[in-house]
């Protein structure tokens, strides 16, 4: 490597993060027949045409994968990309609950979820607690880029399909083709994303995404509805 080349990959490893956004739930309300909550996804989604849905199961800590869900809830609102919601008619005992949201349509017995709350125990003094898939950029260079993503405990990615997407400028992921797309090829809850042989250009705008489903060679062909977190930067 020549001294521009290594000029040029130290001054694009000097980014800023303009923008980071994902998908959350919140636990409102707890009765012995309902549970009220609010959701909230990406800019863009549309819930209700893209199958979004949340499902109950009563488990101490995390979604039990294995298991199918207890009750599950679909999103009824089709263009709202946030919004609050309730699960009625249900049973809920002293026990814990774990209420999961999923960017991706209900299939079978399969489990894909993206974000939790978690509903202690009555007897607990235990915070109702949340989590969320997320992803950080772990460096960037001219023609490197390494991401790191952080999902629920116990998820397979690769088993379902999971994939980032990297775009010039900000556009809308849910429309937009990427200029650059990697499946994540490892089966664990955590791990790192290398995209190699790619074209950063400095002071410009990027934004990569995480996808729960819809892995496709060709980038025409990637399915974007089940857009899980953001982040758009400034090298």
């Amino acid at each position: 490597m020549n001294e521009n080349n290594i000029t040029n990959d130290l001054a694009l490893n000097a980014y800023s993060v303009v923008e980071k956004s994902g998908v959350a739930i919140q636990i409102l309300s707890v009765a012995p027949t309902s549970i009220e909550l609010s959701y909230s996804t990406i800019d863009g989604n549309k819930p209700g045409e893209y199958g979004n849905y949340l499902a109950i199961w009563q488990s101490k800590s995390s979604i039990p994968w294995s298991k199918s869900p207890d009750t599950v809830q679909a999103i009824s609102d089709s263009v709202q990309s946030s919004g609050t919601i309730s699960f009625d008619n249900v049973e809920l005992t002293d026990e814990s609950y774990v209420v999961g949201y999923s960017v991706v349509p209900q299939a079978g017995s399969d489990n894909n979820f993206c974000a939790l709350a978690l509903v202690p125990e009555k007897s607990s003094q235990a915070q109702m607690q949340v989590q969320s898939l997320t992803i950080d950029l772990e460096s960037i260079s001219s023609n490197t880029a390494r991401i790191n993503y952080q999902a629920l405990a116990g998820y397979t990615p690769a088993a379902h399909n999971n994939w980032i997407g990297i775009w010039k400028g900000n556009p809308e992921l849910y429309s937009a083709p990427p200029k650059y797309a990697q499946k994540v090829e490892l089966d664990e809850d955590c791990g790192l994303v290398t995209f190699n042989g790619i074209k950063m250009l400095r002071d410009s705008t990027y934004t990569v995404g995480y996808f729960m489903s819809g892995w496709n060679a060709d980038p025409q062909k990637l399915i974007r509805s089940s857009l899980a977190c953001k982040i758009t930067f400034r090298t």
